[in-house]
């Protein structure tokens, strides 16, 4: 391991590689447990014997005792180790291990479905150069322990109840500040918590569109968003992204000729190209909605990591005009599932029965934790880190891809994506992306942002992932 510091334990035929740098991809409990577990896997270490006591590791690791009983009950949790009262941990019976699972690519392979799907296990691939979330290890920043101790001791009473249907209040309240920071007409009454971004976009699709209806969207557009409005059969209409935001001369077209119902945005480092609006497009996109009176979806989801200059049009023309909305998977986890809704009251009130008619109300524990992260002070710490680390490494792996070949649309220098063209024939993406697959590699090929699934060597490619030998090896192979 990069970086790490190697410790033998020659009695118990361990050799494990402890990476200590502050900026490292793995929590040190990780390190251990995907350590261990290859030394079970490789037979250095057979079943039946005796791991060093949680003392004996912490020890000769330096690190805390804390840290080794975490790595240790995640391995009995794996059925890898079991603990015997008395004798300690010792290596389970291979009967009660699972093998790894390994990369599946359809037969007609990688599809949107497959994107859609597969793709979220974490064991598909082990570098996922195209996925859309940050390294655990670039999270360690948030408090996830302390919030969860913290409800641990205050939510005994409420485990027999539901959650709220507009979402914890306190949330709600915290939401409603941060957006105002950014110049957002909001309050509590203007905000609706949902399970993640995800069923926010799903909600609003169900209150705003019927089958037929007209929808502008961008190209290329965020994948789970395309897929939801063909499940809606609404007519779809496209505006090419650009790096400065919009066409806002194709847009004004196909406003004026087809007179659509809404139009879908990403202003903040937009899924897959990592560009954002600049201020005179935004001014631009917001007086050709108003002059038809199209209502404009701005998906939001990446602000936490978008510079704070960045412009948003819920700011700009008020919770009207457009619904905002947001979430916290890429600054604090995507596991939690937890997004938000900005709209002006009426519009809240028909989402809300939506919410409570499609899936009850939200996760009140997961609400809770979020809320507590946000108002801790070191929050704010960690997005500053996050903006920092990923600026930096947009400028190391921009010069990498470039010197592989690639063709880069914009250079964002924030965000998690990057929007390259590779050195390939269109027609190839499909089997490139395939190849990628059964060497460990997940890519996210343009199609999968296109309505068409029209060939294109584009690719989204999620900086913080990139930089490993092998992914590089593949991209110098094409």
């Amino acid at each position: 391991m990069a970086g790490g510091d190697a410790v033998e334990l020659s009695d118990h035929g361990l050799k494990l590689s402890i990476d200590r740098r502050k900026g490292r991809a793995s929590s040190l409990v990780s390190q251990l447990v995907d350590g261990i577990a290859e030394a079970i896997g490789q037979r250095r270490i057979l079943s039946g014997e005796k791991l060093p006591s949680v003392r004996q590791m912490a020890m000769h690791l330096q690190l805390s005792t804390f840290t080794i009983a975490q790595a240790y009950q995640r391995l009995v949790s794996l059925g890898m180790i079991a603990s015997r009262p008395g004798a300690g941990f010792i290596v389970a019976s291979p009967v009660t291990m699972e093998p790894a699972p390994q990369p599946r690519v359809p037969p007609s392979g990688p599809n949107d479905a497959w994107l859609l799907s597969e793709v979220f296990s974490d064991q598909t691939a082990s570098i996922k150069a195209g996925c859309g979330w940050l390294p655990s290890g670039w999270l360690d920043g948030i408090e996830f322990g302390r919030a969860l101790r913290s409800l641990s001791r205050t939510m005994k009473s409420q485990v027999g109840g539901y959650g709220q249907p507009f979402g914890d209040a306190s949330l709600r309240s915290r939401v409603a500040f941060e957006l105002a920071r950014f110049g957002v007409p909001a309050d509590i009454n203007s905000v609706l918590i949902t399970q993640g971004a995800t069923q926010a976009i799903d909600l609003v699709i169900r209150f705003l569109l019927k089958p037929g209806d007209v929808v502008v969207v961008e190209d290329p557009c965020y994948c789970n968003l395309l897929e939801r409005l063909k499940l809606a059969r609404v007519q779809l209409l496209f505006v090419p992204r650009t790096p400065a935001g919009l066409d806002t001369d194709v847009l004004e077209a196909l406003v004026q000729k087809h007179k659509p119902k809404a139009l879908f945005v990403s202003s903040a480092l937009h899924n897959p190209t990592g560009t954002s609006i600049t201020l005179p497009m935004a001014y631009k996109v917001l007086q050709i909605a108003q002059r038809t009176q199209m209502l404009i979806v701005e998906n939001d989801v990446s602000r936490g990591l978008a510079p704070p200059d960045a412009p948003m049009l819920a700011a700009m023309a008020g919770l009207g005009p457009v619904i905002h909305i947001g979430g916290f998977s890429k600054t604090i986890s995507p596991l939690l599932r937890v997004g938000f809704i900005a709209a002006d009251a009426a519009t809240l009130e028909a989402l809300v029965r939506l919410k409570m008619v499609t899936g009850l109300t939200s996760s009140a524990v997961t609400e809770k934790a979020v809320h507590q992260i946000l108002v801790d002070s070191a929050y704010r710490q960690h997005l500053e880190r996050l903006r920092h680390r990923l600026a930096d490494v947009h400028t190391q792996i921009e010069r990498k891809l470039c010197a592989a070949g690639v063709e880069l649309f914009h250079r964002p220098r924030g965000g998690l994506f990057l929007w390259g063209r590779l050195p390939i024939d269109p027609a190839e993406a499909r089997e490139v992306t395939a190849r990628a697959l059964r060497q460990g590699i997940w890519l996210a090929p343009g199609m999968y942002f296109s309505a068409s699934d029209t060939a294109s060597a584009w690719f989204r490619f999620n900086v913080a992932y990139c930089d490993t030998d092998r992914f590089w090896q593949f991209l110098s192979a094409l």
